[in-house]
């Protein structure tokens, strides 16, 4: 078998010696800075250096984690400086490196292979590769490639002119509809017999697999290895991944036989192996007679490969041999795959379980994109894999591979790659955080613990997938968020792929992010999108200068002190209509749903004028029913929308618009009542008899959209809150008697007086004392989240403990999430017994600022708190003067929860009260 080499070809060799001296100088990115003197090689160019090349700090460990692993190879980086010395690597390839395959490989052959004529280094394995290719293939030569394949096996064919043959891995039956494994694709050996030919002159065998992740067994291997003897065809066993095996033992073809050595080449990467593909360093290990001809390949396509990488792979090598690394390597990387795929588990995805490499193969014929999504030209008129992987990189900023290119009867198949997944990001991110880990540094900032995850893509993508697919597990979340704290500390991160989400219960942290950095803080590009078809840009979804006008237009009318008892007026018509629905005979009622119809009549009421009468059904018109279940439908795709902000194919959901025109034509009908009834008063000279916000709104602005805008915005948190407060304290109450009868007294006591009025109601502390215990142990609202709008700093909770004290460098777009649930559960502040429901703790009790937010803190508070305080008191004073006692209906004693926009209890509130 001799060498073949075509004229046609002879350019390369300029182009390869220029790339191997520019590969070479990448190891001066690795190096301590260089001065221009000492630079001989560029003085006749007059350049200076005298910075790095690529100032990567002190920190090499950063620089060489690129994609997990890699960190434990940082003594490798330190022999590059000596690398540096080297002018120019040997053809094939420097002794140490060679000697150090040799010490690898040796043990596995069974004998020692020879570093001076058995191995051959390249510029990575792909270089290894085509050089192989080049050696033995003439125009016509066939070259058999076990379909699906690594795509490059093509073009390097093609471009010699060769001839590739597919014999096909075949799936198991139950592949497009059950999860597989790798390893039960199998080959029909019959097939790849009757694919030989006279021209067959290369197979290619990849274990393990691209894209598959198959690991071939030592008995296909040779079967494959009789076959290709018989026929005299040489073997290329790309072995790149053979670091990632997750199997007890990865056999080598060319070790099972020595007929099979003779015929064989086996590649290998240094890149794939440590997670550094930039070094560019493979090789190929075979018999001389095949070997020689591979490196007189190497010498006209690159010449030689780098020698500073060379080195560092040959002090990888050793250091890598001395202890665990590979075993944790593998273990590593399997973590992360087992990651990816316990989403696809739980979504009912098909896939094939790998048994090595870093791929997994999903079968995605489930996704669906919008029909008219607005695909580029190049993408268009490609398979449907091309354009579903398209489609979750634009709207997800989730990386895959459309196997069609290497399978093409498999179009619904695409490989989701779990090691390298963030790689297509990976030059900005690594801009990013580099430097961000120098602005923290000069800031004296530390990183607060971080939860335990796999891996921080995998872990970003997890997240993002579950809160789309997958509901919170029922009564779990707030709990496991005080477990979460407990276990960490008062302050924990979340690191994710883009950004870092940070959890946090230290007062000092709330007070900047709610309060004294308020301007660093937001809620825009979390709400904005999923909020403003519907609600339109208001108090609740927008940040800035826009934000401020709508909580000045809204928060002046809230301050009037008139406001809660020009309302309570109101308010108790529709308290006396809930009170008229208990049932008197002490049979078993649910509070939860009458609270929830009291609170939607009465805010419907305060903001449009109108209630809409759901506490007497029979006399709710149609529009309204029409609103209501609009508005019910609007509420559950905002709620997608939130978790899927860049889903921009949600809006063409036809039934949501209408949900939106009718959603506004009926707040826009109110506002036009409202503009009517304001010019008759006027024109009367009357005073308004009630309080009404869309007179207060229509009366300070003459843009009417932003007064629909401003309407809905209160409207979505106003008509679920006060019937949540009163479920929750009613709940607790039936649970505890004892409190039910003693705040019975203090009302009786104060019955004798006036007219109930906001600060009447005020000046009944042990009725404050069940609220405010009520909103402790039950918080409407669990959590708050903000994001930040530019880098800023948390003043606490930096450090390993989670209880430390240094400041937190934030980056732009990270998150924090505040937990009012496990705020209010810390013994410091309310006791060791914070779990119990004890309206006597607040007796003398005073939180310090911060640790006891109800209504949320600092420029976002809420300014209907007042109001709402007011409503849940004056229910509850009517209830207990109506009903002498309360008993527990509800055979589960614990609270269960339930998430929406609020907390609610997932059992109601059911019991039985006994009429006065």
């Amino acid at each position: 078998m001799g060498l073949t080499l075509h004229q046609q070809r002879s350019g390369l060799f300029e182009t390869g010696v220029t790339s191997a001296l520019a590969i070479a100088l990448i190891g001066l990115c690795w190096a301590k800075p260089l001065k221009a003197s000492w630079m001989g090689l560029f003085r006749n160019q007059r350049v200076e250096v005298s910075e790095p090349l690529v100032n990567n700090g002190e920190d090499r460990r950063e620089q060489a984690d690129l994609g997990g692993g890699a960190e434990r190879i940082a003594p490798i980086a330190e022999s590059v400086w000596w690398a540096l010395r080297i002018y120019l690597a040997t053809i094939r390839g420097l002794p140490r490196f060679t000697h150090a395959l040799s010490k690898v490989y040796s043990p596995l052959y069974g004998r020692t292979i020879d570093p001076n004529r058995e191995i051959s280094v390249h510029s990575g394995g792909t270089e290894a590769i085509l050089c192989v290719f080049t050696a033995f293939v003439e125009p016509g030569d066939e070259i058999i490639v076990f379909e699906p394949a690594f795509d490059l096996y093509e073009l390097h064919i093609r471009f010699l002119g060769g001839t590739l043959k597919s014999v096909k891995l075949h799936p198991p039956a139950n592949a497009s509809t059950q999860i597989t494994k790798a390893d039960d694709w199998v080959l029909d050996f019959q097939e790849l017999e009757d694919a030989i030919t006279s021209k067959t002159r290369i197979l290619v065998l990849n274990t393990p697999h691209n894209p598959l992740g198959k690991v071939f067994s030592a008995e296909e291997l040779t079967s494959i290895g009789n076959i290709c003897v018989k026929h005299g065809i040489i073997i290329l066993s790309d072995e790149v991944y053979k670091r990632l095996h997750y199997t007890e033992r990865f056999p080598h073809l060319a070790t099972l036989d020595a007929r099979f050595a003779r015929q064989t080449v086996t590649i290998g990467s240094v890149g794939k192996a440590f997670n550094a593909t930039g070094w560019r360093v493979g090789y190929a290990i075979g018999d001389d007679n095949l070997i020689k001809h591979v490196q007189s390949a190497h010498i006209i396509l690159s010449f030689t490969t780098a020698g500073p990488a060379q080195l560092a792979a040959a002090s990888g090598l050793e250091y890598a041999e001395q202890g665990q690394f590979w075993q944790n390597h593998r273990s590593e990387m399997k973590n992360k795959i087992d990651s990816l795929c316990e989403v696809f588990r739980e979504l009912g995805l098909p896939y094939v379980e790998p048994s090595g490499a870093h791929y997994v193969l999903l079968n995605a014929g489930r996704i669906r994109y919008p029909e008219n999504y607005p695909f580029p030209s190049s993408i268009s008129g490609k398979t449907r894999d091309w354009k579903l992987c398209w489609f979750l990189l634009q709207e997800f900023g989730v990386a895959t591979i459309p196997v069609s290119e290497q399978m093409a009867t498999y179009t619904n198949v695409l490989a989701a790659v779990s090691a390298v997944l963030g790689f297509w990001f990976t030059s900005s991110y690594l801009a990013n955080y580099f430097t961000y880990r120098r602005a923290a540094r000069n800031r004296e900032c530390r990183s607060p613990p971080s939860i335990a995850q796999r891996d921080s893509i995998i872990g970003h993508i997890f997240r993002t997938i579950s809160h789309i697919f997958r509901p919170h597990e029922q009564n779990q979340r707030n709990t496991s968020v005080v477990q979460l704290f407990a276990h960490y500390g008062h302050t924990v991160q979340s690191p994710g792929w883009a950004s870092t989400a940070i959890y946090t219960i230290e007062p000092k942290n709330l007070q900047a992010a709610f309060s004294t950095d308020f301007a660093s803080w937001g809620v825009e590009p979390m709400r904005l999108f999923a909020f403003e078809p519907f609600v339109g840009k208001g108090i609740m979804c927008t940040d800035g200068k826009f934000w401020e006008h709508s909580r000045a237009l809204i928060k002046s009318t809230f301050t009037k002190t008139q406001v809660a008892d020009l309302h309570l007026s109101a308010y108790a018509t529709h308290v006396r209509k809930c009170l008229d629905l208990i049932p008197r005979d002490k049979s078993t009622v649910d509070l939860q749903p009458l609270f929830s119809r009291l609170a939607l009549d009465s805010s419907t009421e305060f903001l449009f004028g109108e209630s809409v009468g759901s506490l007497a059904p029979d006399e709710v018109s149609k529009g309204t029913l029409a609103f209501l279940e609009a508005y019910t439908y609007g509420q559950y795709v905002v709620g997608k929308r939130l978790h899927l902000p860049k889903w921009n194919f949600l809006t063409r959901d036809k039934r949501f618009w209408a949900a939106c025109r009718i959603a506004h034509d009926f707040v826009d009908r109110h506002i036009a009542r409202a503009q009517r009834t304001i010019k008759d008063q006027k024109d009367a000279k009357r005073r308004p008899e009630r309080y009404i916000l869309a007179h207060e709104l229509v009366e300070q602005t003459t843009d009417m959209n932003n007064v629909r805008h401003q309407l809905l915005n209160v409207f979505l948190p106003a008509h679920e809150a006060v019937g949540v407060a009163l479920t929750n304290v009613f709940f607790n109450l039936a649970r505890n008697p004892r409190v039910y009868q003693k705040l019975r007294e203090e009302i009786l006591r104060a019955e004798d007086q006036a007219e109930w009025t906001f600060e009447r109601l005020k000046s009944l502390k042990y009725l404050q004392h069940v609220i405010s215990e009520t909103f402790r142990l039950n918080p409407a609202i669990g959590t708050n989240t903000r994001i930040a709008l530019r880098d800023t700093i948390l003043p606490t909770g930096g450090g390993p403990t989670g209880f430390d004290t240094s400041p937190i460098y934030v980056r732009k777009n990270d998150t924090v999430t505040v937990s009012f649930y496990a705020l209010h559960r810390r013994q410091v502040v309310f006791g060791r017994d914070v779990h119990v429901f004890r309206p006597e703790r607040w007796e003398g009790l005073r939180p310090p600022p911060w640790s006891y937010l109800t209504f949320g803190g600092g420029p976002r508070v809420c300014p209907g708190q007042n109001l709402a305080l007011t409503e849940v008191a004056y229910t509850i004073v009517k209830i207990l003067q109506t009903f002498d006692s309360i008993e527990n209906r509800d055979p589960v004693i614990d609270f269960v929860e339930v998430y929406k926009i609020t907390t609610s209890s997932g059992n109601g509130a059911k019991v039985s009260l006994s009429p006065a």
